[in-house]
């Protein structure tokens, strides 16, 4: 459970953790909305331990949406299938 006032940063991580899991935003289409005020680049990174261990890291910069797995540029499908979630 997630619990905590207004404005306390729920969303954001429920946000950041499907962007983690599928490099897409629920909230806005367009990515660059999802950076910090005046930052030109955003990531986020985890590990997901099932069947294995993935590291994941994902974000936005200069030249467009990056995804890395296990530390290595990754295919859109081979990085999907490390984090499968339904929202």
């Amino acid at each position: 459970m997630l619990v905590g006032p207004n404005g306390a940063g729920k969303t954001s991580l429920l946000e950041a953790i499907y962007f983690l899991a599928t490099t897409r935003s629920f909230r806005t289409s367009a990515l660059a909305d999802c950076r910090r005020h005046g930052e030109v680049a955003f990531s986020v990174a985890g590990r997901v331990e099932r069947e294995g261990r993935f590291d994941l890291v994902a974000g936005l910069n200069e030249r467009g949406v990056h995804r890395e797995l296990n530390g290595k540029e990754s295919r859109l499908a081979n990085y999907l299938a490390a984090l499968p979630v339904v929202s």
